[in-house]
């Protein structure tokens, strides 16, 4: 791992405009989903009972174990005072967060073509969905990008705070974290005390967000037992088979062909990923990948939850394609076709809660544009009750 802090390129005033194209770019593409109502998902409307549960009778109630604190009191006064509008705009707003820094971290690094690397993170459908609707990924990701930045430019009690309400906004994000706490300690060894010290910072404040989850579970650990009944039905063959099919419908199968093809390329061609400034970078994404892979092993729920290391892959691309760019296009491409056009190997028995699927072959409206009709369903709900009730009718 570097030992230096060492740079990329300093940035031209052309590279900043691109960055602002980029973010204009972005936010052009997500305002006119803004108005679409809180989301197709039943955690944002659980989120929103928790909130006003708390906001009116100070009564912490979780949406779901184990507890999404930050997120849940955030959106509760969010909704108060702009309803389900402001509530995707502050998504936006944290989208938008997580592209910039995203940008900064490939500058830091010297990663080149990091503007076609975010244009793909921007199109791409699972953080183009949560960008624009009232869920909790979306912003863990951008605290998590903002605290690495913060921790690369060596401000370190200002990024253990904002990892920290990371993981106050998703659990998950514990991983994220101690990855990038880590990857100081190696990087700037003069840096360690300062680095412990903020580490510690952030472990407390990572655990007084669940607090009130615990005072709420009885004083016992019960919080931290996933609430997911249908996954008590999984045979290990299901398990597994929902593993494979949402890692490849994370990205989308024609982008996870184009993506496979294109990481054994750089196996093959690992020299250019292994340059001296990249090391580091390497190593973080990489364990990023096995960190988050490995809880999707457990809980291979939704596509959403790998969601955080979707960066790191685009980095890793970014590194060892730095010579390819037109096939770092053709890769943004065909991630960009998921959001239009699904090309789906199974179809469970049951939406949302498959025990079993069929596998063949269908064409399908893509993630993106099957998403829309379900928000247009829900409109006007605010409660889960509400919700239940309009979906059952969908």
């Amino acid at each position: 791992m570097a030992t230096s802090d060492e740079r990329g390129p300093r940035d031209t005033a052309g590279g900043r405009r691109a960055d602002m194209l980029v973010l204009a770019a972005a936010l052009v593409l997500y305002v006119p989903f803004v108005f679409l109502g809180y989301g197709s998902d039943n955690d944002s409307y659980g989120v929103l009972d928790s909130g006003r549960e708390l906001l009116q009778h100070h009564r912490y109630v979780p949406s779901r174990p184990p507890g999404y604190l930050v997120y849940e009191v955030s959106i509760g006064i969010l909704s108060r005072v702009g309803g389900s509008v402001l509530c995707n705009a502050a998504s936006v707003v944290m989208a938008l967060i997580a592209l910039a820094c995203f940008l900064r971290i490939c500058e830091h690094f010297g990663v080149r073509h990091r503007h076609l690397l975010a244009v793909t993170l921007m199109v791409q459908p699972v953080f183009w969905l949560n960008a624009t609707c009232t869920m909790d990924y979306v912003w863990a990701l951008a605290m998590l990008l903002g605290g690495f930045l913060l921790l690369l430019r060596r401000w370190y009690l200002l990024g253990a705070i904002l990892l920290s309400l990371a993981v106050g906004t998703r659990l998950s994000s514990f991983i994220a974290a101690g990855i990038f706490l880590i990857y100081p300690l190696r990087a700037y060894p003069k840096d360690r005390l300062r680095v412990v010290a903020a580490g510690a910072v952030a472990i407390v404040i990572g655990a007084l967000c669940y607090l009130p989850s615990f005072r709420q579970a009885g004083y016992t650990t019960a919080f931290l037992h996933a609430g997911v009944s249908q996954g008590e039905m999984w045979s290990t063959k299901m398990k597994l088979g929902r593993f494979v099919y949402k890692n490849i419908y994370l990205w989308g199968l024609p982008a996870t062909l184009v993506g496979a093809g294109l990481c054994t390329m750089i196996v093959f061609r690992r020299e250019a990923i292994l340059r001296k400034q990249w090391r580091g970078l390497v190593v973080v994404c990489l364990a990023l990948l096995v960190g988050y892979e490995a809880l999707f092993v457990k809980y291979p729920i939704e596509p959403a939850y790998l969601l955080q290391a979707v960066p790191a892959v685009l980095m890793l691309l970014g590194m060892g394609l730095s010579d390819r760019p037109r096939l770092l296009m053709l890769f943004a491409i065909a991630v960009a076709s998921y959001a239009v056009v699904n090309i789906n190997l199974a179809r469970p028995n049951q939406r949302d809660k498959a025990s079993s699927a069929r596998i063949g072959l269908w064409v399908e409206r893509g993630y993106i544009i099957q998403d829309v009709p379900r928000r247009k369903a829900v409109m006007g709900c605010a409660t889960l009750e509400c919700f239940t009730a309009k979906r059952l009718t969908d």
